[in-house]
Parts: C-alpha cells; structure tokens; sequence
C-alpha cells in the first residue's frame, strides 16, 4: 500500500472558529543554532510533535497542525486552561532535558483582525486538521512580538507524552529529491485564498506526478533497524527526570524494540499490515494559511514547481520557500495499531530551510 494520495480540503470543510476560542502557539526558539550545533533536526520534530500529543493527551481531541519546529492548536474556552498547561509543560522538559528552549503564546481568536477557518479530514486511522484565512499566522506573528500574549514555560514541567515514539530509520528519496514547500498566501478571503490554493496545488501535483509517487512515505522505504535513532528521545519523554527511573525505561525500551526487529526480521507478514498503513496515516500536506508539503520528486520537477510558483508570486499573490534533501524522520503518535499517525520533516529540517527562504521573500517585499 502506498501512501494515499492528498486531496486539498473543499472550501466547504472549512468552518469559522469560534469568536471565544483560544490559538495557543508552540515554537522551538533557536532552530538555525540547533541544526548548526547538532547537524540534525529530529529532536526539532521530535520536540514539536510532543506539543500536539501533549496538547492532546491533555483535553482529547482538539484542532492543531504541526509546523516543523512547533505546533499550533485551537482550543475551547473549556480546554483552554488545560491545553495551555500541556504547552507550557512540554516547553519546560524541553528547555530542561533537551536543550532546546521553546516560546508558548495564547491568543484569543476574538483578538485576531484575520480570518481564522478550520477543517478536519480523515486519515486512514485518524484525522489532521487545516487552518486557513491569515488568522494563524497572524497568531504566530504575535507570539513572537507581543509579550503580553506569551506564557512562561512551567520550569519542572511533566507533560504527558503517551504514544509518542521516534522509531523508524529515516526515509529516503525513491525519485531524487525529498521537497519540503511551503507556500504563504497573501491573504484576501478565505474563499479566494482556497481557490487559489486549490489551483497551485493542482499545479503542483500535475508537474510531480504521477500522484501515487509524489509521497514518501512507501511501505516498501520503510526501514527498522536496532537500536531505533530515537531511543534515547523516547525515553527522555517518558521519563523526563534523570536517574533510575529513565535508565530502567531505557532498558525496556531496548527489550521491546529488539524483540519488535526479531519480529519484523523473521516474521514479516506479522508486522506487514501495520506498515501499509503508515503511509495513508502520515500527515504530509497540511493547509496552515497557504501549504506545507513534503513530496519525493525529481530535481528536474522541483526546479519546475519552483518555476511554477515564481511565477505566482511576481504576480503577488504567493511568497514560498522550497528545501531539497535525499532523507525524511517520522515522528509517531501511537495509540494503537488501528490509531496512529505520523508526523514529517527532513532530517536536515527542511521545513525550517524553506522558512529561511520566506523569511527572505518577506524582507526582499518590505
């Protein structure tokens, strides 16, 4: 089974959020250090996932879409209180176990002068959810430059990480290249700003193609091997206080992912439906006021799409930023073998380097 091909949401999926609802905002501080002084960006995702599970293990199912260095969630008046909490927790065991300082901000959607639509669609397993119309990344922009809005990471914060895992060997190209895009809409209204997405990824699509090899998550890429890369990542989260308790975790750990790869060596039918069903419950497209893709294609239809979209934005509709790599971590939240899903980047964060190149765009225009 391959991963299932994306559809972009129908306009009509999208419903305002509630004028009494509560963006609240997780982001990595200090990524470009990080990847200088590491070389790698799997703690990055690993640590920006941790904020949708927190988020989640805290109040259930609430709206949220990860962003590559953080999340961004939508939360009920009721589960406001809670879901702030789980953020400011997973910001201090960052900060405190990791290394890797994060920034927290509540906004009130009622406070935003932008448009803020959400939808959910459905996985395989699960569901992801889409942002769109400016209000996000106008709720972004004043996490980092409105004080007032932020909240202080809780410094001997425990979140609750349950199902969160870091075990599969990164993924590689099939085609030449592991393109993460990111595509920022100069907004107008939501219903323009769709229909403008809809063609741009039409586009996209058509010059990738063929549709069923544009993702990178194939079960026949998917590869394990012992002991898992992110073994200590998992254990730092289940465990967030050194000692006895984590090096004991670590030894269980170790016991179950290595009878997990005798399993998958010697009997590999017995795992086999579980990793076909990785792909179609990998979030690999997100709408989040413009897109935010990761696709496998050739070096010739990434510097096309590139083509593609510059040609949108001379026109001023459109700012992006594209980031070549060969490999891709996932990082997982499990519940279940029949509930799961995945989460994406570049093991070079590739999200981040097409960030730098909006970043730029932005400058060039202001």
């Amino acid at each position: 089974m391959t991963q299932t091909c994306w559809r972009l949401p129908a306009f009509s999926a999208f419903a305002p959020a509630p004028a009494e609802a509560v963006v609240l905002v997780a982001d990595v501080i200090g990524s470009s250090r990080r990847v200088a002084a590491t070389g790698t960006y799997r703690d990055i995702t690993f640590v920006a996932t941790a904020a949708l599970v927190a988020a989640e293990n805290a109040v259930g199912s609430i709206p949220g879409v990860f962003t590559g260095d953080g999340a961004v969630v939508l939360a009920t008046p009721d589960q406001a209180a809670a879901a702030a909490a789980a953020l400011t927790a997973v910001a201090g065991w960052s900060e405190r176990t990791l290394g890797i300082a994060m920034r927290v901000a509540r906004v009130p959607v009622g406070a935003l002068s932008a448009p803020l639509m959400v939808a959910r669609t459905p996985l395989a397993d699960a569901e992801q959810w889409h942002l769109l119309g400016g209000g996000a990344s106008e709720a972004d922009r004043l996490a980092k430059t409105a004080a007032d809005r932020r909240l202080d990471p809780d410094p001997d914060g425990a979140p609750d990480l349950t199902g969160l895992s870091c075990r599969w060997d990164p993924l590689e190209t099939a085609r030449g290249a592991l393109v993460s895009l990111l595509v920022q809409l100069q907004s107008r209204t939501p219903e323009a700003d769709h229909a403008l997405l809809s063609r741009l990824y039409g586009g996209i699509a058509e010059l990738a193609g063929p549709e069923e090899r544009l993702w990178p998550v194939q079960a026949d890429r998917i590869r394990w091997s012992w002991p898992p890369p992110g073994l200590a990542l998992e254990s730092v989260a289940i465990a967030p206080t050194p000692g006895v308790r984590r090096a004991l975790v670590r030894v269980r750990l170790y016991v179950e992912t290595a009878l997990a790869a005798l399993v998958l060596r010697l009997v590999p039918r017995a795992a086999a439906g579980y990793v076909a069903s990785i792909g179609p419950n990998t979030v690999s497209a997100q709408v989040i006021d413009g897109l935010a893709l990761i696709i496998d294609c050739s070096p010739d239809q990434h510097a096309r799409i590139r083509a593609l979209l510059a040609e949108e934005s001379a026109g001023g509709g459109v700012r992006f930023g594209t980031h070549a790599s060969s490999q891709a971590h996932m990082v997982c939240v499990v519940r279940g073998t029949d509930q799961h899903r995945h989460f994406l980047d570049t093991t070079v964060g590739g999200y981040w380097h097409a960030s730098q190149e909006l970043k730029t765009a932005r400058a060039t225009v202001s």
